[in-house]
Order: C-alpha cells, then structure tokens, then sequence
C-alpha cells in the first residue's frame, strides 16, 4: 500500500528531489560567487570520476535511485543508450559488480510513457516504451525506458545524501571532489533490462552507458538538464596488467563530464577534426601512417623519446585508409584498421624487424617489445593535423597464463569500418567536444588518485615483466586474504614462515656436507702429498750444493732437490 501511494507519486517525489538539489547548487553558487541561480550557468566546473578496469572493457560508478544504488557501467562512445540489469532480468550474468538495480526500492522511480520514448518502441497494451539494443561483436539486450535520480562518480563503496557536506564551488577543480558528486545529480532516462547476451552475461560492469553523439546518451542527458554547462567530456585510460575482484575500487583512469581535467595532461593537446553525422558515432580521419624504429612512448612533453623526422610512412592513401569510415570507440577494446593495410604494415615490419607485423601471439620479452617499432597516427586536425602515438604497449596485449604477447591492432574488415579502440586513447586524456566538433588528445598518466591525493598511485609501468605482473598478483591476492580472513592470513603465514625456515636449514646442511667434502678433500691431499715425499730419496729443502758424478759427468744442484733426481749408492740416478 505505501508502495503503490509512493509509485503513484513518483513523478511528483522525483521532480521534488531533483528541485531540492537544484536549489541546493543555487544555494552554495550564489553564496559563493554571486552567479545566477540558473543551474546551467552555475554548473561552470566539470565534473571528474575515476574509471575503473574490466575485462577488456572500462567502467564507472552510477548511482541510481531514492536512496541510491550502485550500479557500473561500461563506458561506450560507440552507442547511445544507457541501459543496466533490474531485478526482473532473466538469467542476466552471475559476476558483476553489483546487484540488479530494483525500482521497487527507490521511491523516484517511474516508468516512460510513450510520448516520452528515447530509443523505443511503444506497447500501446502497456502504455511503456520497450527498447532493444545489438551491438557488432554479438551482444544485446532487451528492456523498458524508465527515468530515475543519478549522480555519477563520487565514493565507490558509499552513496552520498542529501545531508553530506559538499565543498564550496569557488574552485573549478572541485567537481572532482568525491563528496561533491550530488551537486552533479540530474533525472536520467535509461532501460532497464529484461534480458542480455553476450559480454553482457560475463563483463564486469552491470551495464553499459552510451557516449555517442545522440541524445539518450550519459553526458548528453546530463546536459540537457543543466547538471553541466558545456557539451564536452574528456575520458583518460591506462591499464593495469590484471583485473581483480579483490580490488575492484583500483581507479586506472578518468572521465571528466562537461569539459576537461588538464591537471593530468603531460603535453600540450592535439586536436583533430570531429565529422558530423546522423550516425551518432565519432567520426575522424586519418592522413598519414608511420613508424619510428626503436620504440617510444612520448611525442611531447618534458620529456619526449620519439622523433617524428625518423619516421617511415606505411600508408599515406587517404581514401584506403578513410574508406570504411575511422570512429573512436571506448567500448571496442582493440584498434581495427582496414584489411587493405595490412600488406604494407607487414611490409615495414620486414623491414625494421625482418618479420611481418604479428596475427597470432609471439614469444617476446618486455624488454624486447620496448624495442619494437611505434606507430604514428597523423590525423586530419584543425588548422594543423594532429600526430598520436600507438606504442607497443598499446598494440601489443600481454597474457599472464600463457607470458604471450598478443596482437590487439587488427586489420579486417568484418565491422564495416575502422576503429580506434580504447588501446588507441590509452595514456591520453581524450577530449570529446561537442561545441567546436574536436576530438582532442594530450599525453598523460590518468593517474586518478595523484589528481585527488597529490600522490602517485603504485599503478605499474606499461611494460611490465610477466614476473613482475604475477608477483603482484600473488601479493595483491595476499593482502586480500589477510583483510578479510585475518585467521588464514595468519596460518598461510606461519606456513610460510615454516616454509622460509625449512628452506634456510635444507641449504645449511648442504652447506655443511659440501664443507666436509672440501675439508676431506683437502686432507686427502696432504696425505697423498705426505706420502709422495717420504717416497722421495734425499728430496728436502737443503740449501747446500749436492754434487755426485756418473762416469765423469758432475751435476750440481742448489735448494731444493728435483724429485726426479735420487742419490742411491753414491750414484746420481734419474
């Protein structure tokens, strides 16, 4: 009965909250910085959340709903909606994040009606908005738009209320500040799910939320209702060796919604033309492709390790290369240019290596991939193209089972176009701007804790050994054990302890029997030595003349006497 009244009144509550936070920013804006008290002028920070890893893929927290459930969601710039499981999901995958998001829980939860369809279509028996959704590699889901209170980012394993203290808004950085993520709450349209498949099934994050140009998009819903001021986000994406349930709250990069973080930046941004099209994808074009022997990370910066005048063009046809069309997809996990490259591509790699660029996995060390060749995308930019690194940590993918490298730049032509996948925006800040059409890259670190803390975070180096990789996953899965079973952290530690102990004793021992067999041998040697002397006729350490003749021939020796010589009966024998 309270939850049929609640239902009822769901539009009202729903609107309520949202003007309660609405005032609430209003409130803090005008105190601070005397600015009108409309939202979509007041909200002048953007927002920054960190992104975390999946399998492949990379995630971020949303929470949904009066009070608030967690939910993650794949980050895609590559579709449009926003869609997670609910409770009514069928057989919608055992290993994510999170639980399905249930409505009946949340008192602003309420269902479209059909004039209010984003993607969908309406069931005039039910009056809702059902929707559906297939993407290139298999998945899809199935659903029902509905519209619930969101805030993006903020703690990961605690939701924010309408109490928690937020920090004054005098500070263009202070969007990401945890505690501040309610300022960024909005009313947001999304599906939820009836039934998936696919990575949908078996990925990490509960759901997905589209990034596309269109408006059921995350940040476009985001701006449509004033929750930020300009039509821009930036996401910054590197990546850690393995993926852990243990610790899922490891933050491996950003996403800024309503502009950019440029404290992460290490070099100035290049900016590359944004084509404009119905399709809602990020459409860009690529000029020039090269490789700069030796290998390399940085074009610019304090400190740059490539120099562009020691490139090697492999493709510079425009239309070979722009012939499927070039879109920039954070939810495709590798780059996949067109088949037509390939023969050039290997062509080069004969070249500067003696081998074609690799389809299967190789057997090479990190040390020696380090050394292979950089790939230099010239993109066709604004005023002056725009050059992007692809290192081998970047196309070259390492697994930990197997300590093989695995390509992940492909060349085929089974998608219908080209994509620059999340390996290709990796260890930049990647600007998605909306109001210039310009897709901007600067070089970075998207470390995410030292942009909230000032300290580095103990995220690994890009190439990292497979040694190095698996000790710390066995530590890491260590500290895991000890904080939530301190009692098998303490036996498997005195079992190592035991272990340390038995080791140092088995190595004493051996120690102690090679010693003996040295001093054995030794002893063994005087004797043989001892023996070999008192053999020796007249052999000693005289120092006088020793003189003896044999048929008129003298012989003279001094010191020591040769043990070949013997003085037997006055005779000088040999």
């Amino acid at each position: 009965m309270i939850i049929a009244t609640a239902r009822s009144n769901s539009v009202d509550l729903l609107n309520e909250v949202t003007q309660n936070i609405k005032e609430r920013n209003t409130y803090i804006s005008q105190d601070q910085n005397n600015m009108s008290s409309d939202r979509t002028e007041i909200r002048s920070s953007p927002q920054t959340i960190p992104v975390f890893q999946g399998y492949g893929a990379y995630y971020a927290d949303i929470y949904i709903g009066s009070p608030p459930q967690r939910q993650t969601v794949m980050l895609d710039t590559g579709s449009e909606h926003v869609a997670l499981p609910c409770t009514s999901c069928i057989d919608c995958g055992a290993t994510h994040t999170d639980r399905p998001f249930d409505p009946s829980a949340s008192i602003t939860y309420r269902e479209l009606s059909c004039s209010e369809c984003l993607g969908g279509n309406c069931s005039q028996d039910r009056a809702t908005c059902n929707v559906s959704s297939r993407y290139v590699e298999g998945s899809s889901w199935l659903g029902l738009e509905i519209e619930d209170i969101i805030y993006s980012g903020g703690f990961h394993n605690e939701a924010l209320d309408i109490q928690t203290p937020m920090q004054d808004d005098d500070d263009y950085f202070s969007g990401a500040i945890p505690s501040n993520a309610l300022k960024y709450a909005y009313p947001l349209k999304f599906s939820c799910m009836k039934s998936n498949s696919g990575e949908f099934k078996i990925q990490k994050a509960a759901g997905i939320a589209g990034l596309n140009m269109k408006r059921g998009s995350l940040w476009k819903q985001m701006w449509d209702n004033g929750a930020i001021s300009k039509k821009q986000f930036s996401i910054c994406l590197r990546k850690h060796p393995f993926v852990s349930f243990k610790k899922e709250d490891r933050p491996v990069g950003t996403m800024t919604l309503g502009g950019i973080d440029d404290r992460l930046h290490l070099s100035e941004m290049v900016l590359m033309d944004l084509q404009r099209s119905d399709s809602g994808y990020y459409h860009v074009n690529i000029r020039k492709l090269l490789v700069i022997p030796g290998g390399g990370q940085r074009l610019r910066g304090d400190t740059p390790d490539l120099d562009l005048s020691r490139g090697l063009v492999v493709e510079d046809n425009e239309r070979l290369m722009n012939r499927l069309g070039v879109i920039v997809d954070s939810g495709t996990t590798n780059t996949i240019l067109a088949a037509e490259l390939k023969p050039a591509f290997d062509q080069a790699w004969i070249e500067i290596m003696g081998f074609p660029f690799p389809e299967d996995a190789v057997d090479v060390s990190s040390e020696e991939l380090k050394k292979w060749p950089t790939i230099i995308f010239q993109m066709k930019g604004s005023g002056e193209d725009a050059f992007v690194a692809f290192p081998s940590s970047s196309y070259m993918s390492l697994n930990l089972s197997t300590g093989q490298y695995t390509p992940s730049l492909l060349m085929h032509n089974e998608y219908g176009s080209s994509i620059l996948g999340s390996n290709f925006m990796r260890y930049h800040n990647v600007l998605f701007d909306l109001e210039r059409y310009l897709i901007g890259m600067a070089e970075s670190n998207c470390d995410y804790q030292e942009l909230i803390t000032g300290t580095r975070s103990d995220l690994p180096e890009p190439y990292i050994s497979m040694q190095n990789a698996n000790n710390m996953m066995m530590k890491e899965n260590m500290d895991s054990v000890c904080e939530s079973e301190p009692f098998v952290c303490s036996v498997t530690t005195l079992l190592e302890i035991s272990t340390t102990l038995l080791k140092i004793s088995i190595c004493m021992c051996l120690m102690a029997i090679v010693f003996s067999m040295i001093q054995c041998f030794a002893t063994a040697v005087k004797q043989c030595n001892r023996a070999s002397q008192e053999d020796d006729v007249q052999v000693g350490k005289a120092k006088q003349t020793i003189i003896c003749s044999n048929d008129g021939d003298v012989l003279e020796h001094e010191r020591l006497i040769p043990r070949y010589l013997q003085l037997r009966d006055g005779n000088c024998e040999v």
